[in-house]
C-alpha cells in the first residue's frame, strides 16, 4: 500500500468520524428538550440551576465535566433554552474531545475508526446522553490510545506529559461508574496480550493510578449508587442460573439482535475466526474470553430484564470491546479497496440508526407535547400546579415518570416562556400525596422520594412559580376538570 494510498484511506475514516459527531451534536440540539427532560437528566440540570454551582450525584464526579458549559450559561444568566441546550450537548461534547484527542493529537486512525462504531449500538441511549457507558465508550477508547502511544521524543517533558494524560483519562473513568473497572480490564489485557505480555511503564502506572482513585473513593462522603450495594447478592444470582434461557435480559438481546447488536456480533465472529485462522492462541483466548465472560455477566446480574435504555447501555460495552481489536487488527490487513468501502459502509449503516435515533426522539417529543397541551389547558383555568394520576397521563399520552414535577418545568418554562412557568406531577400511588404540604401555596411538586419542595428552594430567575394551591386533575370522558386539593 503506497503513501497516496494511505493519505486517502486516512482522510476517508476522518471525516467519517467528525461527519458522525457533528451530525450527533445537531441532533442533540434538534432534540434537545426529550434528551434533558427526563428523569436522571432533567434532575441533575434542574439542580444546577437552583443550586447554582455544581451538584454531584452518587459521588460521581465526573458530571463537573458535563456541568461545566450549562454552569456558564447559567452564570452568564442566558435563557433556559440555552442552559438545556449547553447540556444536552456536553455528552457529545466529551466523546468529540476523545475523539479528536485519538485523531489529531495521538494520530491513532484505527482506534479513532473504532469510536465510531458503538453509535450503531444506540437507539434509546440517544435519549439518556447522561449514560455512564455513553462515556466511558470514549474515555477508555482515549485511555487505550494513550496506553498504545509511542513518543517519538524521549524528553522528560514528554514523559511526564503523557504520564499526566493517563492520570487524568484513568481517574475520569474511575469517577464515572464502578462499570469502568470492565473497560480498564480490557484496554489494558489488550495492550498488555498484545506486546507480548511485557510491562511497559505506561500499563503499570495506568493500572495504579485507576486502584488508587478507585482506594480513595472509599474515603469520599455520598458514594451510594457507586459501591457495590447496588448489585444482587450472590446467592440470590445464583439461584437465578438454571432459569438462564429464560432471562429478560436475554431476551431483550435476543429481541435487538438485528437492530442494535448485529454489529458487535459479526466483528465478535469475525476477528475470532481472524485470531483462530492465524493460531494467535493467547489473543484469541484473551478477546473470546474476555466478550464472551462479560456478556455472560450482563445477562446474569440484568436477569430480570429492564427498560430500552437500562438494557442497551448495559450490552453498550460490547461495542468497543469487538471493535477495537477488529479495527486496529483487521481491517489493516485488507487492501486499499476493501478499507475504503468500510467508510461507505459504515456511512450507511449510521445513516440507518439516525432515523432509529430520530423516531425514538419524536416519540419521546410527542410526551412531552401532550404534557404541554395538558397544562395550557389548565393553565386557561387558572392552574398552574397539577396532580394527575399514572392511568391518566398515560391515557392522555403522557408516559408515566418519576421527573414530571420538574420535566414539566424545564420543558414548558423553556419552551413557553417564564410566565407560564407549571408543574404537573404525576403519581402512582395517591398516598404520596397524603401530607400537609399538599395544602401550602408555596410549595411544588417534587420527586416521590421527596414528594414537595419549598418555593425558596427554586431560582425564581428561571422558574418564576406562583404561590398557588394544588389542583387534581378528573377526567369526564373526553373532558378534564380541575378539583383543588384539599
Amino acid at each position: 500500500m503506497n503513501d497516496r494510498q494511505l493519505r486517502r484511506i486516512r482522510t476517508g475514516y476522518v471525516y467519517l468520524g467528525h461527519l458522525t459527531f457533528l451530525t450527533m451534536l445537531v441532533f442533540s440540539l434538534v432534540w434537545m428538550f426529550p434528551r434533558v427532560c427526563y428523569m436522571d437528566s432533567a434532575f441533575q440540570v434542574f439542580d444546577l440551576i437552583n443550586s447554582g454551582h455544581f451538584t454531584i450525584n452518587d459521588g460521581r464526579r465526573s458530571m463537573v465535566v458535563s456541568e461545566l458549559l450549562p454552569l456558564l450559561f447559567l452564570k452568564l444568566h442566558l435563557p433556559l433554552s440555552g442552559i438545556i441546550a449547553a447540556y444536552s450537548v456536553s455528552f457529545v461534547l466529551i466523546g468529540y474531545g476523545c475523539y479528536i484527542a485519538v485523531q489529531h493529537l495521538l494520530k491513532d486512525d484505527y482506534t479513532a475508526l473504532a469510536m465510531v462504531i458503538p453509535f450503531l449500538c444506540m437507539n434509546h441511549t440517544f435519549l439518556h446522553g447522561i449514560s455512564e457507558t455513553f462515556q466511558l465508550v470514549f474515555a477508555a477508547a482515549l485511555l487505550y490510545a494513550l496506553l498504545a502511544y509511542r513518543r517519538r521524543s524521549s524528553s522528560k517533558v514528554a514523559a511526564v506529559c503523557h504520564a499526566a494524560a493517563l492520570l487524568v483519562v484513568a481517574a475520569f473513568c474511575a469517577f464515572i461508574h464502578p462499570v469502568a473497572i470492565f473497560f480498564l480490564a480490557f484496554v489494558w489485557l489488550y495492550v498488555w496480550v498484545d506486546e507480548g505480555f511485557r510491562f511497559r511503564w505506561e500499563t503499570v502506572f495506568a493500572l495504579a493510578a485507576f486502584v488508587l482513585v478507585e482506594a480513595l473513593k472509599l474515603l469520599l462522603p455520598a458514594q451510594g449508587g457507586r459501591d457495590a450495594t447496588f448489585l444482587i447478592p450472590l446467592p440470590e444470582l445464583l439461584s437465578k442460573l438454571p432459569d438462564f434461557w429464560h432471562f429478560g435480559s436475554l431476551k431483550f438481546f435476543k429481541d435487538h439482535i438485528f437492530s442494535l447488536y448485529y454489529m458487535p456480533l459479526l466483528l465478535f465472529v469475525w476477528t475470532s475466526v481472524w485470531y483462530i485462522r492465524r493460531k494467535m492462541v493467547w489473543k484469541s483466548v484473551f478477546y473470546i474470553g474476555f466478550n464472551l465472560g462479560f456478556l455472560f455477566i450482563t445477562f446474569w446480574i440484568y436477569f430480570a430484564g429492564d427498560g430500552p435504555i437500562a438494557m442497551e447501555r448495559s450490552f453498550l460495552p460490547m461495542a468497543l470491546f469487538t471493535a477495537l481489536p477488529f479495527v486496529r487488527e483487521v481491517i489493516p490487513s485488507w487492501k486499499p479497496f476493501g478499507q475504503e468501502h468500510v467508510v461507505v459502509l459504515l456511512m450507511a449503516l449510521l445513516v440507518v440508526n439516525y432515523i432509529r435515533m430520530g423516531n425514538g426522539a419524536e416519540r419521546a417529543s410527542e410526551r412531552l407535547q401532550k404534557m404541554d397541551e395538558l397544562l395550557v389547558e389548565a393553565r386557561q383555568e387558572g392552574v398552574r400546579k397539577l396532580f394527575v394520576s399514572k392511568e391518566d397521563a398515560e391515557s392522555i399520552g403522557v408516559d408515566y415518570s418519576w421527573g414530571t414535577g420538574i420535566e414539566s418545568m424545564l420543558y414548558v418554562t423553556a419552551n413557553r416562556g417564564r410566565e407560564n412557568c407549571s408543574n404537573m406531577f404525576v403519581y402512582d400511588d395517591v398516598s404520596l400525596l397524603q401530607s400537609p404540604y399538599l395544602l401550602e401555596v408555596d410549595r411544588m411538586a417534587f420527586v416521590p422520594w421527596w414528594v414537595f419542595l419549598h418555593r425558596d428552594g427554586l431560582n425564581l430567575e428561571y422558574f418564576p412559580l406562583p404561590d398557588e394551591p394544588f389542583y387534581f386533575l378528573q377526567k369526564e370522558g373526553n373532558r378534564h376538570r380541575f378539583v383543588r386539593a384539599e
